[in-house]
C-alpha cells in the first residue's frame, strides 16, 4: 500500500505543480470542444465507480446476511442505507449527463445492479480481506465525494468550455466564489476524475491480496488507462483544468490512505463500547 500511495502521491504533486503554473496554457492546447469521445466520457466516466461500488455494497449485504452475530440488525440497516444512497447517486449522475435519459436510466441501473450482485455472490464470504477492502471502498466513496462536493461549492471555478481566456485563469487555490452561479462554476475539483481514481482501489486490492502476477498487471494496465482516458476526455472537452483533475485525485488518494489506516481501529473500539453499554444494560435488569 505505501508503495502505492507515495507512487501515485509523487505523480500527482508533480502535476500539481506544472498545473499551477500552466493551468490556462494545457487547457488552450488540448480543448477540442464537443467530440464523440469527450461526450462518451462525460456520460459514462463515472460508470466503472458505480458498479464497483454496487460491488463493494454486494459483498458486505452478502456477509451481513450470512454471517450471524450481535449487530446484524444494525449491519444490514447499514447496508441499506449504503444501497439507497448510492443507487440513488448513480440514478441522479445517469439523469444529469444524459440530454434524453428516456429508458438509459432504468435499464442501465438494472444492469449495473444485477451484474454487481451476481459477481458480489462469487466472492467468498470467508475472506475478510475482501470484506475490508469492499468497506474501505464504500467508506472512501462517500467521503471523498462530500469533500469534493463542498469545494466545488465553495471555490466556484468557471469551466474553460465557457469562454474562459487562457490568460485570465487564476491560481487553483484561489475561491472565485462561494454559493454562486451554477454548473458552469463547478469545475474545481473533477468529479469525474474523483470516480476514475476510485477505481485504483481495486489495483491496491490485487498486490495486497497477492493475486497473481498477469493478474495484477491486467487490473493496474486497465485502471490505469481509463483515469488516463477520463482526464484527457475532460481536459479535451473544457470542462476542468489540470489541477481540478490533479487535486480530485489527491483526495482520493488520500482519502483512501486515511480510511484504511484508521477504519478497522474505529469498528472495533465501537464493537467494544457497544459491547459493554449491553452488559451493563442487562446487569441493571
Amino acid at each position: 500500500m505505501k508503495v502505492v500511495f507515495y507512487s501515485l502521491f509523487g505523480l500527482f504533486t508533480a502535476l500539481l505543480m506544472l498545473a499551477t503554473l500552466f493551468d490556462g496554457a494545457i487547457s488552450e492546447m488540448l480543448y477540442v470542444g464537443q467530440t464523440p469521445y469527450t461526450v462518451f466520457i462525460h456520460r459514462f466516466g463515472h460508470m466503472p465507480n458505480y458498479w464497483m461500488l454496487f460491488l463493494a455494497v454486494g459483498v458486505l449485504f452478502k456477509h451481513a446476511i450470512l454471517h450471524r452475530h450481535a449487530f446484524k440488525r444494525l449491519t444490514l440497516l447499514m447496508m441499506v442505507l449504503f444501497s439507497l444512497a448510492a443507487v440513488t447517486l448513480f440514478i441522479g449522475t445517469v439523469w444529469r449527463y444524459f440530454d434524453r435519459p428516456g429508458f438509459t436510466v432504468p435499464l442501465v441501473t438494472l444492469v449495473m445492479l444485477v451484474s454487481a450482485a451476481g459477481l458480489a455472490v462469487l466472492f467468498p464470504e470467508r475472506n475478510r480481506r475482501y470484506r475490508e477492502y469492499a468497506l474501505i471502498y464504500v467508506v472512501t466513496f462517500f467521503i471523498a465525494y462530500l469533500i469534493v462536493a463542498t469545494l466545488k461549492f465553495v471555490w466556484m471555478r468557471e469551466r474553460f468550455m465557457h469562454g474562459v481566456d487562457p490568460m485570465d485563469v487564476g491560481y487553483w487555490f484561489v475561491p472565485e466564489g462561494f454559493f454562486v452561479g451554477g454548473g458552469q462554476f463547478t469545475s474545481f475539483p473533477s468529479g469525474h476524475m474523483t470516480s476514475a481514481t476510485m477505481t485504483m482501489v481495486f489495483v491496491v486490492a490485487a498486490r495486497e491480496l497477492k493475486a497473481g502476477i498477469v493478474v495484477r498487471v491486467v487490473i493496474a494496465a486497465t485502471f490505469g488507462a481509463w483515469l488516463g482516458l477520463v482526464a484527457l476526455g475532460r481536459l479535451m472537452g473544457g470542462y476542468h483544468y489540470l489541477s481540478d483533475l490533479v487535486v480530485a485525485a489527491i483526495v482520493v488518494v488520500v482519502t483512501m490512505t486515511l480510511v484504511r489506516r484508521w477504519l478497522e481501529p474505529i469498528i472495533r473500539w465501537l464493537e467494544t463500547m457497544t459491547r459493554k453499554l449491553m452488559d451493563e444494560l442487562k446487569r441493571d435488569e
